[in-house]
């Protein structure tokens, strides 16, 4: 219901007084006919001391229009006619979020970012709307359904646009410049701004239902967001989802298969050992170097042989044999120490990494356990 508004000074307060409708802020006064040419759509209801109008029927009309301007991915006419509905009914959540989805999906991607933040900043409302209405749960996880078609659907049309606008322009820079480098922050910071529409929907809908259709729902959602762009907190917060269906015995099943797996994999890394140097650096090492140690050992041979040179001559063969093996020791044997070194402490790690990994297993088996207690 609207109410009728006087011609002449623009007043909303216009009252029945006996066969008139009296303007309360100018004293212009209309009869019944005028009052209801006046109208634009709907009967006048003149029971009462205000004036209103009926446009319901004119409601329902723009509704059809609408979603079939949007059936039809007219999203022109879609645009116009839920800003109609909108401004007759500000608590559609159908109106509030397919006014600012339209607008936001005929942006360009200069501004997308920009229109992907207004989607996310208006989910909250969206969802609060849904909830609100006094209709069957059913039909607001049919709602809810709706709404998340939309945003997966934006979400990934950005990530193609934004990939697309990469792959075309990376070509054009060096890998390690800074516009190469821009230009990937750019690519990033868009379809962040995507996911996280996804991310946002399902954190309005754990607010006010967490029943099993709702959090199957959300699980969707968060698992679009993730093939949009990988968050590190979601991954988590989607398996916790995932386990919440699952009945104790399965997560205490699960739980131990996990920890038998990482005892497996312990087992079998301290069972090999470290890795072997690689052979073709050391044989290649071994070639260069003993090359050289050749050439020094000989002339340091041929030197303490030769009486004939005296014996300046063998002074110089000893300093040519012991630089040959100074050239032993420090080109081969140190720097095969070193890296053999280096494998034993990486495989030292990996061994107190895997041993972690089993530590958190057996808490993970213990929690479960003493939560059956």
């Amino acid at each position: 219901m609207q109410e009728l508004v006087c011609k002449m000074c623009g007043s909303h307060d216009v009252v029945n007084d006996g066969d008139l409708f009296v303007c309360q802020s100018c004293g212009t006064k209309y009869t019944i006919e005028t009052a209801r040419k006046m109208m634009v759509e709907g009967a006048v209801d003149v029971s009462g001391s205000t004036v209103k109008v009926d446009t319901t029927e004119q409601l329902q009309n723009y509704y059809q229009l609408a979603r079939r301007a949007r059936d039809n991915n007219d999203s022109e006419n879609a645009a116009r006619y839920y800003a109609l509905i909108l401004a007759e009914e500000p608590t559609s959540w159908e109106a509030a979020f397919f006014d600012i989805y339209y607008r936001a999906s005929n942006t360009n991607l200069a501004n997308v970012i920009s229109a992907a933040n207004k989607i996310t900043n208006s989910i909250a409302t969206t969802v609060d709307l849904i909830f609100a209405e006094n209709v069957s749960m059913q039909i607001k996880y049919s709602n809810l359904t709706i709404v998340s078609t939309y945003v997966i659907s934006l979400g990934k049309s950005i990530k193609s646009g934004a990939y697309s606008h990469f792959i075309q322009f990376r070509r054009n820079y060096d890998y390690n410049s800074y516009e190469y480098r821009r230009l990937d922050d750019e690519y990033n910071d868009r379809v962040s701004a995507a996911a996280k529409m996804c991310f946002s929907l399902g954190d309005a809908i754990l607010k006010h239902d967490k029943g099993d259709e709702m959090r199957k729902l959300v699980i969707v959602i968060w698992e679009s967001g993730q093939g949009i762009f990988e968050s590190s907190n979601y991954p988590s917060r989607i398996q916790e989802l995932k386990d919440s269906f699952k009945t104790d015995e399965q997560l205490l099943k699960e739980a131990e298969n996990a920890l038998e797996s990482e005892k497996s994999k312990l087992s079998a890394l301290r069972a090999k050992g470290p890795e072997k140097p690689e052979l073709v650096p050391t044989v290649m090492r071994i070639v260069v170097v003993g090359g050289i140690l050749l050439i020094f050992g000989i002339l340091g041979i041929y030197l303490l042989c030769s009486i004939e040179l005296g014996g300046s001559a063998a002074l110089w063969g000893i300093l040519c044999l012991i630089i040959a093996g100074l050239i032993l020791y420090f080109g081969i044997i140190k720097p095969h120490k070193v890296e053999v070194a280096e494998l034993e402490a990486k495989h030292l790690e990996d061994v107190r990494e895997q041993e972690k990994e089993v530590e958190k297993k057996k808490q993970a088996v213990e929690k479960i356990r003493n939560s059956h207690k």
